[in-house]
C-alpha cells in the first residue's frame, strides 16, 4: 500500500512538471507572436525564430525570464554565420536542431533575410 501511495506521488509531480512546462512554452510561443516572426522552430529545449528584423533564441528554463532567457541578433549586426551539421552558428553562437532539415530550412531563411537586409 505504501508503494502504491509513493508511486501516485510521483506520478502527480511529474504530471504537474508537464503542465507548467507546457505553459512556459505557451508564454514563450505568445513572446514570438508579439515579435511578428515568419518561422520558428523548437527544440533542443529552446525556440529559434526568424523574425522581420532580428533573429530570436529563447531558452525555455523552469522560471520564464525574458530578459534572462532570451538572446536576440538584430540582421545588420550579425557579422557570420554558418550551418554545420545540425547546428547554425550566428556570431558564434549555436543554433541547435534534432534534424538537419529543419536546420537547413532555418539557414535558407536566415541567408534570405541577411541578404534582403543587407540590399535596402
Amino acid at each position: 500500500m505504501i508503494f502504491i501511495g509513493i508511486f501516485a506521488f510521483i506520478f502527480l509531480i511529474v504530471i504537474g512538471l508537464n503542465i507548467y512546462d507546457s505553459s512556459n512554452l505557451q508564454k514563450l510561443e505568445d513572446y514570438i507572436k508579439t515579435q511578428n516572426c515568419i518561422n520558428y522552430s523548437y527544440s533542443r529545449g529552446s525556440y529559434k525564430a526568424i523574425c522581420n528584423e532580428k533573429v530570436l533564441k529563447l531558452e525555455n528554463s523552469f522560471n520564464i525570464d525574458l530578459e534572462k532567457n532570451k538572446k536576440e541578433f538584430l540582421y545588420v549586426n550579425i557579422r557570420n554565420s554558418k550551418l554545420q551539421k545540425n547546428t547554425i552558428y550566428i556570431n558564434n553562437e549555436k543554433f541547435e536542431f534534432k534534424q538537419k532539415e529543419n536546420a537547413k530550412e532555418f539557414y535558407n531563411l536566415l541567408q534570405e533575410k541577411l541578404g534582403n537586409d543587407r540590399n535596402n
